[in-house]
This record gives structure tokens, sequence and C-alpha cells, in this order.
């Protein structure tokens, strides 16, 4: 009975001194940190932090309200990063703390400068998360980190969100540090977002891709391109939901359409190589409604059935997917939709061509099928 008791008081005993938090901070002792913009200096480099306080106190530029975002903004005339990283994060009230660490900007001069040593420093840093997503600024990074939209509490935020709507609609094909930095070691190529900022400074548009080589902007993708590119770009390995507006030009009518919501899109793309020569084959699939018809009379009838329909923007599509993916391929010289990791599957093939991706890109045909099946739906059909 004795032995019983002993053990009781002993456990409470110790469940008395095990409660309680060790290392307990207050969140106005943290600076939280929401997003990063880097700029080229000249030389070195320029960094923006945007930062959320929590407590009263000033930090930078001047006098911060508790739960306000502002942007502080450091520089270096050197060519390492630490230095403006470190003079940013020294002007915070409190520590950076990197949970909520939305979107990690990059300026246009910088990316066509080089971006590795950021990169290094994004993955290399235990603090920082691997999903931020990334995108260019069509311009200054650190002005682009600084507009105050409507929209959102915060700039990260914001952006964030801005980008994945757009991969959403079809548009672009949203991507974080580590998917991005992985795809540059694995294969050279690296396709990002690049944003541009409003004139009223309190809102940005999400305008194409970059094309990314070797951790250099090479080439920048116009409208066209980048939504074509995103269809046939097999980062989807399962039919993956979406909504984009598809629009052919009528037969009769060229200043009149044809436009289909898609919700739903898959590809298979089968590449081949014959007498170093890439020929890139494959099946895209688009399921969707009509959400236009100014053709006719706006009814499906007479010659305008439903499957003469999806026939012709079938074949209509084909034509733009050749016209605007070759195009890219054939200027910018880099693998835009991934095929490596198809090659990678042939270990004989991939020893083959790994070297001279470049080249067969450049001269690479596209001969996609495309299978495009509509639904009407409305009041009236």
């Amino acid at each position: 009975m004795k032995n019983k008791l002993f053990h009781m008081v002993y456990i409470l005993f110790l469940l008395s001194i095990c409660t309680g938090c060790w290392n307990f901070e207050r969140l106005s002792e943290r600076g939280l940190v929401t997003g990063m913009a880097f700029d080229k200096g000249n030389p070195g480099y320029k960094v923006g932090l945007e930062s959320i306080e929590f407590g009263k106190g000033k930090s930078g530029e001047g006098n911060t309200q508790a739960g306000k975002p502002y942007v502080l903004v450091s520089k270096t005339d050197k060519e390492s990063l630490e230095g403006a990283l470190h003079g940013t994060q020294y002007r915070l009230v409190g520590l950076a703390f990197f949970p909520d660490y939305r979107i990690f900007i990059v300026g246009k001069e910088l990316a066509q400068h080089g971006i590795k040593p950021i990169f290094d420093h994004q993955i290399r840093d235990p603090d920082m998360r691997r999903n931020t997503q990334i995108i260019i600024a069509d311009g200054s990074a650190i002005d682009l980190l600084k507009i105050t939209p409507k929209e959102s509490h915060f700039t990260g935020e914001y952006l964030e969100g801005l980008v994945k709507r757009n991969e959403k609609a079809g548009h672009v094909i949203a991507s974080d540090i580590g998917k991005t930095f992985r795809a540059m070691v694995e294969h050279g190529t690296g396709l990002i977002p690049i944003v541009k900022m409003a004139k009223d400074k309190k809102g940005a548009k999400v305008e194409t891709f970059a094309v990314i080589k070797n951790f250099k902007m090479v080439d920048i993708l116009n409208h066209a391109e980048s939504e074509y590119v995103t269809l046939l770009r097999d980062v989807y390995k399962r039919t993956h939901s979406l909504m984009f507006s598809l629009g052919i030009p009528c037969k009769q009518k060229k200043d009149m359409s044809i436009d289909a919501d898609i919700v739903k899109s898959k590809v298979k793309l089968e590449p081949r190589i014959e007498d170093n020569h890439l020929t890139i084959s494959g099946k895209l699939t688009l399921k969707g409604y009509i959400s236009e018809f100014a053709c006719s009379n706006g009814k499906m009838d007479g010659n305008a059935t439903l499957e003469n329909t999806e026939k012709y923007m079938a074949k209509q599509t084909e034509i733009k997917l050749k016209e605007h993916v070759e195009r890219a391929l054939h200027r910018s010289g880099a693998d835009l939709l991934d095929l490596q990791r198809i090659f990678r599957r042939d270990k004989k093939l991939w020893n083959k061509v790994k070297g001279h991706m470049d080249e067969l890109m450049k001269t690479a045909d596209i001969n996609i099928e495309v299978d495009i099946q509509l639904t009407l739906k409305g009041t009236e059909t």
C-alpha cells in the first residue's frame, strides 16, 4: 500500500513539473514575415521584407501599428545576400518568424542577371518554406511588394492568391520555391509567372511565363503561348479541374467566336526521336460547356450541330497548339513541356538525348490530337 501511495505521489510530482511551456515567446516579440522581394543592386542586392508586428514600437522607416503590414528595405554592395538579409531582419522589433511566408518575388533585371544565389539561400535556410509561391516582377520586386491591395490584409497574401486563381483559370502554372529549384537542378528549365503592378499601385496582374534556364531568365512567353503550353504541360497526373475559356473564330464570321468553358483537362504526351529529330505526339482531352455561340442565331441547329462544333473546335485547337507551342519551343530552346520526365523512363534514350535537349527543342514538331467534349447548359438549348 505504501509503495502504491509513493508511486502515485511520484507520478503527480512528475506531472506537475512537466506542465507549462519552456520556450514561450509572445507574438509582440516576433516579426511575422509574409513576403520577400529581391532586386539587383549596382552592384550587389536590394532586399525587401514585408512584416507584420503585433507589438508597439519603432521599426525601420517609422512607427508601426500592431497588426499592420509594412515593408523594410535593405541593400548590400557585395555579391552576397547575407548582408542585405541580416540588415533587414535586424531592424524588426522581434525575431523574424516565417510560418506565414506567402510570396517570394524576384525583380526582372535580377532574373536576367541570375538567381542561383537567392535560390541557394532559400533552400538552405531552415526557416524558409519550400512551398512559398515564387513570381517574377515585371519591374522592381520591392515596388511590387509595396502595393496596397484592397482585397487582402497584406501583399503576400494577395499575390499568392492572384497566382493561384490564374492557375485555376488555366493561364499559368503556379510554382513554389521547392518545385522550381528541383526542376532547374534536374533539367535546367523552369517556368515562373510574371506579375505586373497596376498603375494605381493597389493591385497587380499576372502577365505570362518567364522561361528560366540554368537559373537565368532567357525568354518570355506571350499570352497565347503561355495558355497553350499550360494545356500541354503534363503537370497533372490525373484529370485536372480548371476553368479555361477557349475561344475559336467562326467559320463564316471571323470577327465572331464560339466560346467554351473548359472544366476538365487531360493530356498524354508521346515524344519520339527519329534521325535526331523530335516529334511530340499525344492526345489532349478537354471537357466543358458552350458558353457563347455567336456563329448563327445562338442555337445549335442546322449545320451547327454539337458534334460538328466539337470537331471544328478540336481541329482549330490542334492548329493553335502547333503554332504557339512550336514557336515557343523553337525560340527558347527550353524543355517547356517537361519532356525529360518522360525520356528518363528509358535509360538508353535519356543517355542519348540529355546533352542535346536544347537542339531538339529548337526543331521539334508538335502533332497533338485534340478531343473536345462539350455539353449544352442553360435555359434554352
